[in-house]
């Protein structure tokens, strides 16, 4: 699908897509919790994983509105859809801004067609948002690296077929480093039974002895967290906020149309005081979520010093927006919110695991107030 310069007929495509081919499939991949490697290259088919690649590389790169569309549509089919096209975005950055050879770079031309899935192995069992401590080990042997390690919750990991994994190096510094599936010592086991994004196809990935060629790292040792993760991150958490702004729209028409269609007392829901509350909050929620999301857009477009902080604040108000319209959903629809026949009950599921993903709320907080804090102190000391 090549995007057209017009947002809303590019819009208009992708949802025309997510129609006919996605909404059909989504309680099938919520119950199988996988996605149909066919499903995967349909999706690569119309140029959704290859939407933030560049154009070089055979992506699309589009515009940052371009991008947010793209995930808020696909988020209302299914979570997991949206994540699958957010973690290839992540992998791509962190690949193609520091390969160091013509061999690592044919893998995020791969990842745009669709022939191979990467994963972004970042987390551990005991380092979740604190990855500049991560207990992983990357250590130089000659011509190559060793990993040892262990990597938990990926995204992707049972159906990947390389890895971008951060590791500590013998001096205590932080490297990113490609690790092929089929590397010795490389073993995944998969995770089930998540109470959203159910076919994120999580999984454990460990490395014992996984010997990788030493022009496979990407970037250089860092002291802090490295560059090339940095970047993958900051990409995850602007698509990510964008799928949670996409689950909030969907939630909010559920409940739109529920207030409309049932009459409660011999009135339509709207009528009564409460429902109208109900409304009037999720309305504002979204409607200021989309807002921030934009600010973001048009801040990652400018590559502005602000980019970071609006896209955790737009992160963090998606996510806070997506919980309440799916509650509210629910809600009004009461029992058969419950239940699997209605897709606001995934919605709700599937907002929680948004309000972690890609950094907590919890975590979101702290480093909003922080930044915002260091750059009044930084205006006062000029």
């Amino acid at each position: 699908m090549q995007p057209p310069d017009n947002l809303t007929q590019f819009q208009a495509n992708v949802r025309a897509f997510v129609e006919k081919t996605l909404l059909p499939e989504v309680n099938k991949i919520d119950e199988a919790e996988q996605i149909d490697r066919s499903l995967i290259q349909a999706m690569a088919n119309q140029g959704f994983l290859g939407a933030s690649i560049k154009k070089k590389n055979g992506g699309q790169a589009l515009p940052s509105d371009h991008l947010m569309v793209l995930h808020k549509e696909v988020a209302r089919a299914h979570g997991s859809l949206e994540n699958l096209v957010t973690v290839t975005g992540m992998v791509a950055a962190a690949v193609e801004r520091f390969a160091k050879s013509d061999l690592i770079r044919d893998y995020v031309k791969a990842l745009a067609k669709g022939e191979l899935i990467g994963g972004f192995a970042m987390t551990e069992p005991n380092i979740g948002s604190n990855l500049s401590h991560v207990e992983t080990t990357i250590t130089r042997d000659g011509d190559d690296y060793v990993i040892n390690g262990v990597k938990t919750w990926i995204t992707l990991a049972q159906i990947a077929d390389f890895f971008v994994v951060l590791g500590r190096t013998r001096d205590n510094h932080t490297q990113v480093i490609l690790v092929d599936r089929s590397t010795p010592g490389l073993s995944v086991e998969p995770i089930r039974g998540m109470i959203g994004l159910r076919a994120n196809m999580l999984g454990t990935v460990t490395f014992d002895q996984c010997r990788v060629p030493a022009h496979y790292l990407l970037g250089s040792e860092t002291q802090g967290l490295a560059l090339s993760a940095t970047f993958g991150l900051h990409e995850g958490r602007f698509t990510t906020a964008c799928g949670c702004l996409g689950l909030a729209d969907a939630a909010l028409e559920v409940m739109t149309e529920r207030c409309i269609s049932r009459q409660q007392a011999g009135k339509p829901l709207y009528r009564h005081q409460l429902v109208q509350k109900m409304l009037s909050e999720t309305l504002v929620a979204v409607m200021s979520a989309q807002e921030l999301v934009n600010r973001a857009a048009e801040a990652r477009d400018m590559a502005s010093p602000d980019m970071v902080q609006a896209i955790m604040i737009a992160k963090y108000a998606a996510s806070q927006a997506a919980r309440l319209a799916s509650n509210n959903a629910v809600q009004l629809l009461g029992a058969s919110g419950c239940h699997a026949v209605n897709h606001a009950e995934r919605y709700f599921r599937d907002a929680k695991a948004m309000e972690i993903i890609e950094g907590t709320t919890q975590i979101h907080e702290i480093q909003i107030a922080l930044a915002y804090i260091a750059t009044n102190v930084e205006r006062a000391a000029a």
